[in-house]
């Protein structure tokens, strides 16, 4: 019996990280069409490509704040915003400690699912009183 409650809860947990996953990879079609259209033997139009190379370069913020986002209770806008604060930090940390390594998507995943886990450890603490 603990067993399937552990397979429950890891199947669940699975799920909402493939939820909150949704919305950046639906961001990756949109950044390869902007590039390819900007293209010069297609468009020709250098603001299309340097917008989608703009969104390629801006990935690994943009899993860090979707996941926060989306592995958050009710949707908070401030879990959100410690994602993309907590990437930035983590991104600088790895540039100051290693200057030749540069965050990347993995560096993003972790930014998001740590916020998702340290801002909703508060919540279930009973306040004093």
């Amino acid at each position: 019996m603990p067993v399937q409650n552990a397979r429950k809860i890891l199947t669940q947990s699975l799920q909402r990280l493939g939820y909150a996953l949704l919305l950046p990879v639906s961001i990756l079609p949109l950044a390869a069409l902007l590039y390819r259209l900007g293209q010069p033997d297609v468009l020709d139009l250098a603001v299309l490509s340097l917008a989608g190379r703009a969104l390629f370069s801006q990935m690994p913020l943009i899993y860090a704040v979707a996941i926060a986002f989306g592995l958050s209770r009710q949707g908070q806008g401030a879990q959100a915003l410690a994602g993309a604060v907590n990437f930035l930090l983590l991104s600088s940390a790895l540039a100051t400690l290693q200057p030749g390594l540069h965050a990347d998507m993995i560096c993003g995943l972790l930014a998001g699912l740590t916020t998702a886990m340290v801002c909703s450890w508060p919540r279930s603490l009973p306040l004093p009183g």
